[in-house]
């Protein structure tokens, strides 16, 4: 079995939070099979709050299109929601710019309100705001005009809210995962990491799958 197969494919139509604990095993999560595995399907939207996640996005995407080209070819077809001071994009086309210098009210519920069920979309850098009663009414307001059946994740690192802002998020997503280390490695040894899984959806595995990086950086279930 793959990860596509035991969870992955079960999230579609639903909102999924991802918070991580460790970067590569997220990064392979995201790019090397949700990504992959949604936009080959549907029509590829990618959100991305601020300049510096931007930037982030930029150097990797970068990195990966020159050493795997179709996933580069992949990110080039998604169509980016800018939240932020610049127009500038990490990667694909502008598809609309909303501009934000970080204090105001973010206006953008109508671009999100003209996405489609059928679509998917991925947002970046929620965490990266300071987040002040405004900024968490602005994503409110943003995440209630959604279609109801959009394919929707959202990748965050744990422990960024705490308390009420934490509990506060979690009714905004059909589906928790959690991605955490099984233990510290050593260079060269395996990465063995487990993804839990919260929320009340038939069919979606509950407690914890237990995987590792293997050749190519994909996930490999244990």
């Amino acid at each position: 079995m793959e990860i596509e197969d035991v969870l992955i494919r079960k999230l579609e139509g639903l909102r999924t939070r991802v918070a991580y604990a460790a970067l590569r095993p997220m990064v392979s999560f995201a790019f090397l099979h949700v990504i992959p595995y949604y936009a080959s399907k549907k029509d590829f939207y990618v959100a991305v709050i601020s300049e510096i996640m931007s930037r982030a996005l930029n150097r990797f995407y970068h990195f990966v299109a020159k050493s795997d080209s179709g996933l580069g070819e992949i990110l080039d077809t998604a169509k980016i929601i800018k939240i932020g001071m610049k127009e500038t994009v990490p990667f694909g086309e502008l598809y609309d710019f909303i501009p934000w210098s970080g204090e105001e009210t973010i206006e953008g519920e109508e671009t999100f309100r003209n996405l489609k069920d059928d679509d998917f979309l991925v947002l970046f850098g929620i965490h990266v705001p300071f987040p002040t009663p405004r900024y968490l009414t602005s994503m409110a307001m943003i995440y209630d005009v959604m279609p109801d059946e959009l394919t929707f994740f959202v990748f965050v690192p744990t422990g960024v809210y705490t308390g009420f802002i934490e509990k506060r998020w979690h009714v905004y997503y059909d589906v928790i995962l959690k991605i955490r280390r099984y233990n510290d490695f050593a260079f060269g040894e395996e990465d063995i990491f487990y993804i839990d899984v919260d929320g009340i959806v038939p069919d979606l595995p509950a407690g914890s799958i237990k995987c590792k990086l293997g050749n190519g950086g994909t996930i490999e279930l244990i």
